[in-house]
Formats: C-alpha cells, structure tokens, sequence
C-alpha cells in the first residue's frame, strides 16, 4: 500500500492517496496473484520518450488512476412504444458522475467500443416520461436492410472471446494470437483477423479426422487442470496426472493421423 501511495504522490495524485486504504482487496489482493501482477506506472514518464511510449504510458496510467476513482454513474430509460398495434423501442441515457470515465474524456474507442461502451456513449437523452403517457407521431418510415454477417474478430474481442470461453491465461493469450501469425494461420486486415488458406487448410483436415483439438471446451478443460494443481497444491503427482491425459490425447490423434488417406 506505501508504494502506491508514494506513487500517487510522485504523479501528482494526492487527492487519491486517501483512497488506497478505501479500496482494499477490490484492487490489492494477494490471494488472488498467480501468473504475473497487474502493470502500474513508477514514476512520471521522461521528457524524451518516443510518441509511442507515451501512448502506452497513458493507457497504463489511467487505468492506474480509474482504480481509485468513483463508479461511472448513469442511468438509463428504456420506452416501449405502442404505435396502431406496433411496439417501438427507444433507449435514453443520462450522465450522473464520470467518475473514472472522466478520464478518457469522450475518448473512448478500440476495445471500450467493442464492449458496448460506443452504444452508450451515443444514446440520446429522452424527455420524462411514465407508464400510460401519449405520445405523438412526427414521422413514420421504414427501411428496408439486409441482415448482415458477423464482424470478424479483432484482437481486443477475440481476447475477450477467449476469456469467456476459459482458453489460456491474461499473461498467454496475446502469445498464443501472435504464435498463429507467426506460423501464418492468421493475418490482420485493418484491425480485422483473418484466417489464411493455410489456416483453413488446417482446420478442414482436423475436422475430417474427427479431432478432439478443435474443443474449445477441451482446451477450456486443460487450463482448469492446470489452474488445479497449483491452487490445490496437488504436487508431482497432479502434475503427472495431468501430463497422462495430454499424453494419451496426444496418442489418440498420433493414430488418427496415422490411420487416415491424406
């Protein structure tokens, strides 16, 4: 706690070094370090550094100081509309305090975006309203779209997406989007990740062999195990265990492969 507290007052933050004690295990707690701790700035960032550089500096110290900060406070009015037998929908949105959220300053964009932030951020202000009211029409018309495929993955939504679905680790998963460039299973388009025909390729095959590689669940499973023996303190024994399974998954698809016409 003093050496986020020193930090704080070396970046000019002494209005947040009354908080540190505040918060507690809702930003410090041990108990809950395992692979690496979270990233947080030292001291002010020097007078030379590179553009890039600071733009890093930036995003780590905001973040920094969000978690010291008050809840971005806002509240939300959704309407339903009955119009000659038809419901309309209209969602409104209020600012009540920034909060963290004064930091960014209508900045938001990149991954915040992708999370839901944009939506928000954009919604109108809607006038009083309560259950029973009648409202009038100004205009009436329609537009005649087409439904749309989804949006490719970018890397802030497949990291997301890869959380949720329990596949590697904070400290892994940016490892393991950049090794399938590397081996040139994915390329990037304007943010947007793409799979290559090599990729592709790769994917028809193991779906052909019927292989058990391509189970999120399983991978999912695996880290479980892993996360398992550490916490659980299950030692050698844990550890060989584990490595029997991946050993005869490994056999399984060895034969597989063995067996098959490509």
């Amino acid at each position: 706690m003093s050496l986020v507290k020193n930090v704080l007052k070396k970046l000019g933050r002494n209005d947040l070094v009354s908080v540190v004690d505040k918060v507690g295990k809702r930003v410090f707690d041990d108990s809950k370090l395992t692979d690496h701790h979270a990233i947080i700035p030292l001291d002010v960032l020097h007078s030379n550094a590179r553009e890039d550089e600071k733009k890093i500096y930036n995003l780590i110290l905001r973040r920094f100081f969000g978690a010291f900060m008050p809840d971005y406070r806002y509240e939300v009015m959704e309407v339903w509309i009955d119009l000659g037998g038809y419901t309309f929908y209209a969602r409104g949105k209020r600012d009540i305090e920034l909060g963290w959220r004064s930091l960014y300053k209508n900045e938001f964009g990149g991954e915040e975006e992708e999370n839901g932030l944009k939506e928000e951020r954009e919604a109108v202000l809607l006038p009083e309203l309560k259950k029973g009211d009648i409202v009038f029409k100004e205009k009436l018309f329609y537009e005649k779209k087409m439904t749309e495929p989804p949006l490719y993955y970018t890397e802030g939504t497949l990291l997301k997406k890869m959380e949720n679905l329990n596949l590697g680790t904070p400290a892994t998963r940016h490892m393991i989007i950049e090794t399938l460039k590397v081996r040139k299973y994915i390329t990037v388009e304007r943010k947007n990740l793409i799979a290559t025909e090599k990729g592709k390729a790769l994917i028809a095959i193991l779906k052909r062999l019927g292989s058990r590689l391509l189970s999120a669940e399983l991978t999912g499973y695996w880290e479980k195990k892993r996360r398992e023996i550490y916490k659980e303190n299950l030692g050698v024994n844990g550890y060989k265990n584990f490595m029997e399974e991946v050993k005869e998954l490994v056999v399984e698809e060895i034969e597989k492969i063995k067996n098959s016409n490509f």
